[in-house]
């Protein structure tokens, strides 16, 4: 009846060092322990397998088992490096949205801001954004949220420079970090080199936050959610952190397939490629349509084809009133910090808030 044989063991040998067990009666104790603790697996196993499940267990194993293959599910904490900026609040409201369904730990990095007139942060500014979007997600999910614990925020805003900052903290073990800073994007084109920095102190997997369309209202702006997908695992992973997103927010979500454009030539070549690339498409918008019906989360589904995929992106944010792009990308190797020429193009033109998610 001992899962483990722990405890009796233990009890066995205090008796054994105070003599109250002989040694015979002692090694009758352990040998039970370890009997009972090998045939208990096993045993447990056949008897379940006998048992019927009730009525919603095979769903929940089901979704429990997809969920260990996910990318955000796994994820215990989270690391915020963020300015008193914009910028900084939405990256921490998204944070909390993500960290607040499962009551994951989170810890805030105050950045101080490049703005040399700009307040410094206040530790109860930059935990307010990723307390109120924890607290809007468990609102989403009440029957979820009476069996959660609350998210716990640790602040650190003591003005240190953001190398030394997070290569200190980063040793603490984190499985996602956040990033938000004023001047996400350079005037001369591309990142700040301070987000390049945070990637590479931080070297696992990153989202940047840039509040275009929330810089009014960054902490309460409404969430309306636009994802371009193509297949890649990169784009899989930023499908993931959005239907959590909007899942945890109730926001509208459009799921976008983007593919290359494909000639109007009827040649052999040309329809094998066509037919390719419907299969890619059927096969990636499954996959995708897959995990929002196991999160339970509604999505509008569209495919484009197109040479130019971030005035595609745009356009369709346009037509589907999006307020936020999320864009599953990759690190490039260079000096400076390269997401591909769509997350480039975004970020120089797009007036819509954006999070690209590094993976």
């Amino acid at each position: 009846m001992n899962a483990r044989g722990s405890t009796e063991v233990i009890v066995a040998s205090i008796g054994l060092s105070i003599g109250a067990l002989s040694w015979d009666l002692y090694s009758m104790i352990v040998a039970m322990a370890v009997l009972t603790t090998c045939a208990m697996p096993p045993t447990f196993r056949w008897a379940l397998a006998r048992t019927p499940m009730r009525p919603g267990e095979r769903e929940r194993l089901e979704r429990e088992a997809f969920e260990a293959k996910g990318f955000v599910a796994n994820m215990e904490r989270f690391l915020i490096a963020a300015s008193d900026h914009p910028n900084g609040q939405f990256a921490s409201r998204l944070a909390g949205l993500i960290a607040g369904p499962r009551g994951r730990p989170v810890t805030m990095l105050g950045v101080p801001p490049a703005c040399a007139e700009a307040a410094e942060p206040t530790g109860a500014e930059m935990a307010s954004a990723v307390k109120r979007g924890a607290d809007v997600a468990r609102e989403a999910r009440p029957e979820e949220a009476a069996r959660t614990p609350r998210v716990p925020v640790k602040t650190r805003t003591e003005p240190v420079e953001i190398t030394r900052s997070l290569s200190e903290e980063v040793l603490k073990g984190y499985d996602f970090l956040f990033v938000g800073l004023d001047l996400a994007g350079m005037p001369e084109g591309g990142f700040n080199p301070d987000i390049l920095v945070s990637a590479r102190s931080f070297g696992g997997p990153l989202a940047v936050a840039i509040a275009g369309a929330h810089k009014r209202d960054p902490i309460g702006g409404p969430l309306r959610l636009l994802v371009p997908i193509t297949g890649a695992p990169t784009s899989r992973r930023g499908a993931e952190v959005a239907i959590q997103l909007a899942r945890a927010s109730r926001a509208e979500l459009t799921i976008l397939f983007l593919s290359p454009a494909v000639s109007a030539r009827s040649s052999v070549v040309e329809r094998r490629r066509r037919a390719l690339t419907r299969r890619n498409e059927e096969a990636a918008i499954k996959e995708v349509v897959e995990f929002a019906d196991h999160r339970d989360q509604s999505a509008r589904v569209k495919s484009r084809r197109s040479d130019d995929w971030p005035a595609a992106i745009l356009e369709e944010a346009d037509a589907a009133n999006a307020s936020l792009i999320v864009l599953g990308v990759a690190v490039r190797p260079s000096e400076a910090l390269l997401f591909g020429e769509t997350a480039n193009r975004l970020l120089e033109t797009s007036p819509r808030s954006l999070l690209f998610v590094a993976s």
